[in-house]
């Protein structure tokens, strides 16, 4: 049986949206917030000091993964601060009043450099520290627009 053009473009697309629906119906991976228990207390030690059989040992909780580090601190936020870490605001040459009330205002969380900024290494790293002492307690990713050619930020 042959398929026109018309009839193979809405079996592609109806293979399209059902491949679309499988991936949206599948289950989202979730970090595991919850760590072990603790065991309970080892009895005292026996009067050699030397642990025997019937004496557990206990082990402590292993330390915390990096994710589970970065959602206690998001957690730790306001909605206010977190809404502001999805915003990036781009900064033309240097930092004015206006984009740093902008900043600690609304606790922006990413800044990208944009124009023509032709200072060194140094004055760079100065601008980059300046902008990141507006928000110290969530932190600011300065990014730059660097294009190479006749376009140098950094």
């Amino acid at each position: 049986m042959a398929i026109n053009g018309g009839s193979a473009r809405r079996l592609l697309a109806a293979v399209w949206c059902v491949v679309l629906l499988a991936g949206c119906a599948a289950p989202i991976p979730t970090a595991s917030r919850s760590r072990p228990a603790p065991t309970a207390p080892a009895a005292p030690p026996s009067s050699a000091g030397i642990p025997t059989a019937s004496e557990p040992e206990t082990t402590p909780p292993p330390p915390a993964t990096p994710v589970e580090l970065c959602t206690d601190d998001a957690a730790a936020l306001s909605l206010e601060a977190r809404i502001g870490q999805l915003i990036m605001v781009g900064v033309e040459g240097d930092l004015d009043a206006a984009e740093e009330r902008a900043i600690t205002r609304y606790e922006l969380g990413s800044v990208v450099l944009l124009g023509t900024q032709n200072r060194g290494v140094r004055e760079t790293a100065g601008l980059n520290a300046r902008i990141a002492d507006l928000n110290p307690g969530a932190g600011i990713l300065v990014a730059a627009d660097q294009e190479g050619g006749s376009v140098q930020r950094l």
